[in-house]
């Protein structure tokens, strides 16, 4: 599944452009380079650099299935029995606790992607992709699925610029 998914990413141009996580030829440092480059770029052009960063804790534990299953058809033309098999995949997962001879009750888990998977992470960064529906062309977004920075700079020779950035 995941072979045939990242080839359908990849032939119809849908990996996301901010996210450097689980597609050929990225990785942890990519976002950090690119934003380094752009502070330096920043200060060589007298400008000022402002930072937000954005890290989600047990980011993989609050991926509500309903909305995941909407981006992936809408934003992913994933339909038909990769939809179905994508909703079977994540549905009615259940977890329970064993302590030598103790079992706690059984729950189940409505919000989450199985992390541990080789799928998880995949599923997880295409529900992560709309986050840069949010942000203004002006300003950069980049990072990782469960960690992201929007960046934006501005000239300080320039009254007002800096309320611009910051709104």
């Amino acid at each position: 599944m995941v072979s045939q998914l990242n080839t359908h990413l990849t032939n119809h141009n849908l990996h996301s452009s901010h996210q450097s996580a689980y597609k050929e030829a990225f990785s942890t440092e990519t976002p950090l380079c690119s934003l380094f480059n752009h502070l330096l770029w920043n200060m060589e052009n007298g400008l000022v650099s402002a930072l937000v960063a954005l890290d989600l804790s047990a980011a993989f534990d609050t991926v509500d299935h309903q909305i995941l299953n909407r981006i992936l058809e809408i934003n992913y033309g994933i339909s038909g029995h990769a939809l179905k098999w994508s909703t079977s995949y994540l549905q009615d997962r259940k977890m329970c606790v064993k302590i030598k001879t103790g079992l706690s009750d059984v729950k189940c888990f409505n919000y989450f992607v199985p992390q541990g998977s080789c799928l998880g992470p995949v599923l997880f960064k295409m529900y992560c992709s709309t986050i840069a529906d949010f942000v203004n062309d002006e300003q950069s977004i980049g990072g990782y699925p469960d960690n992201h920075y929007l960046r934006d700079s501005f000239n300080t020779k320039i009254p007002g610029d800096e309320n611009s950035c910051l709104h």
